[in-house]
Parts: C-alpha cells; structure tokens; sequence
C-alpha cells in the first residue's frame, strides 16, 4: 500500500508499529533441541494447525498478525503469503523505486525449491537493505533456523513483499 493511502488510512501507522512490536517481542525465542520445538514454537504452530517439528517463518508470521486481528493467510505455507496483497515482485517493472513500509510480509525465493521458502517481517529499511524479524532462521539467514531474529537483508534478495495490514481476505 503506498505511503500516502496509509497516511489517509487513521490506525494504521499505529497497528504497523504493534505489528512489528509484537514481532520484536519473540525476538531471541529459541528452539529446545533444534527440530522446531518448544513451548514458543509449538505456539506459532498451533496457530496453523501443525504440531512441533514443521518449519515455522510463516507459521511465526501468523502468529504475529493473530495477536492484532490482522487479516492474513493463516498458513505455514511461505507462498501463501504472496497471493493477494503484493506490492512489490522483484521481476515486475515499477515507475519508481519501492519503499518498504514497518509491518510489510518479505519472501525469499529458493532456486532449489523453485518457489518462495521463507518469509520475513520488515521492520525498516535502509538504503541497500531491509532490517527484519524471522522466525525458524538462524545468524546466516537460512530458512531452516533454531530460534527468532532480527536480520539485515540486501535489498536484492527479496523477491516479493506483500502488506496485509489492512487488507482483507
């Protein structure tokens, strides 16, 4: 959604800043043995009807959005994060340059996978890069983590972004 309609939009700079201040709070959420599980862990994954040891970015996401009544995919599944709500696809031409707003669902794309892998939840960007929260990564910022953090993101690798504050499904 671009700046200027979330500005004539009363609650949504605040419901952004709830988002990610949410997000923050699981920051430094740890797995218990490494295999997705734990107390926090099975909490994100209850939220979409999967039992400890499923990956848990989009699991963690939904979680996060649950907590503010946001509309949202209600899904583990990474892509189903980018079908509706998309404002940016990296191979989709743009008039100018795409400005990330708090609160925005980032995707990364997997070459092996031959499809979106693992989500992130922007919480600011710089020139270069996106700041991010994630769930289920770890330091390298693999889709295949041990705990919740905040990351730094080139810009170039995100594929797509999508902002469902707001929206509605």
């Amino acid at each position: 959604m671009p700046k200027e309609l979330v500005n004539q939009c009363p609650g949504h700079e605040t419901l952004r800043g709830k988002l990610v201040a949410v997000a923050t709070s699981q920051v430094g959420v740890r797995e218990k043995t490494g295999k997705n599980d734990g107390l926090e862990i099975r909490k994100y994954l209850l939220e979409v009807n999967l039992s400890e040891g499923y990956a848990y970015c989009a699991a963690g996401l939904t979680w996060c959005h649950n907590q503010l009544k946001i509309p949202n995919p209600q899904s583990a599944w990474s892509p189903s994060w980018f079908k509706a709500n998309v404002v940016y696809r990296r191979d989709k031409p743009q008039i100018g340059p795409f400005e990330s707003l708090p609160g925005q669902v980032a995707g990364f794309y997997s070459e092996s996978k031959k499809r979106v892998s693992h989500v992130a939840l922007i919480e600011s960007e710089s020139r270069q890069h996106y700041f991010t929260i994630e769930f289920n990564t770890n330091g390298t910022g693999t889709d295949d983590g041990e705990g919740v953090r905040r990351l730094i993101r080139k810009k170039e690798t995100v594929y797509v972004i999508a902002d469902h504050v707001g929206a509605v499904f």
